[in-house]
């Protein structure tokens, strides 16, 4: 039996996926609050990065998931998982583009 996902829900965060935001996340706050001489703040690990993308388009997006949901008189699931995907689909494709034939 299957289990039931309500759309509209959170996304399920794991400790893998907390530690693997809280490393990208401090890493980029860098930018923003220069850490003090001395106190350097590792990159986040090729790892982390790629866990936190696919965390973010394929849980917290639901990229990969029928858009189509029964029961929807109104549209309204359906139009909230189309929201969740769109964002999904503007992540890689700006993955996939080629900076250079980009205007600034």
């Amino acid at each position: 039996m299957t289990q039931k996902i309500d759309v509209y829900l959170p996304a399920k965060i794991k400790k893998a996926d907390a530690r693997a935001m809280q490393a990208l996340a401090l890493y980029a706050q860098g930018a923003v609050v220069p850490p003090s001489p001395g106190e350097e703040v590792p990159p986040p690990s090729a790892h982390d990065c790629k866990h936190i993308l696919d965390w973010i388009v394929e849980t917290v997006c639901r990229a990969n998931d029928i858009g189509f949901v029964m029961d929807d008189p109104n549209g309204r699931i359906g139009a909230f998982m189309d929201g969740r995907q769109y964002v999904a689909k503007q992540i890689v494709m700006a993955m996939k583009l080629r900076p250079e034939k980009l205007e600034e």
